[in-house]
């Protein structure tokens, strides 16, 4: 069986759940204000989790007899990209995250349709997981969010 096309969109994917790692992780040690101590522990057990997963999925590039990327500038060049809003304010960074996973769940559903395509039921259910994980991130971070948007909007009504 041919797995190249598997194996370069699971390395693809790869490549972007290192870059949502590290975001994610930057933005932890970046985050600030009044719900300061919140964020960071949401964004610590994110980042926790998307390492896990960082190496979870080179051990499948491994199973299918290739290599996964030791270039950081491979890493880089290869998958989703991610707008740095580590510096952003709180809500903004929350959207911003949001959108992030939106493009992982993205990168995970075409890991999961060429899995199907070669008949690999183990990557199929193990991308399958990473992607309930992705949709559950990015639904605490949409409602982070939008918390945000409510406290402006009542603000900005208020006024």
């Amino acid at each position: 069986m041919d797995y190249k096309p598997l194996i370069q969109q699971v390395t693809k994917t790869y490549c972007s759940i290192y870059k949502l790692y590290y975001l994610t992780h930057s933005c932890h040690w970046c985050v600030e204000g009044k719900d300061f101590y919140e964020m960071h522990k949401l964004l610590e057990k994110q980042y926790e989790s998307i390492w896990e997963s960082v190496d979870d999925t080179a051990e499948k590039i491994r199973q299918l007899d290739a290599y996964p990327p030791s270039s950081l500038t491979f890493v880089y060049n290869t998958g989703e990209q991610f707008e740095d809003c580590s510096k952003f304010p709180v809500h903004e960074m929350a959207k911003s995250l949001v959108t992030a996973h939106d493009k992982m769940i993205s990168s995970l559903n075409d890991s999961i349709q060429d899995s199907k395509k070669v008949g690999r039921e183990d990557l199929t259910s193990y991308f399958g997981e990473l992607w309930e994980e992705h949709s559950k991130m990015r639904w605490m971070l949409r409602a982070t969010s939008k918390r945000y948007n409510n406290e402006q909007d009542t603000t900005t009504t208020e006024d």
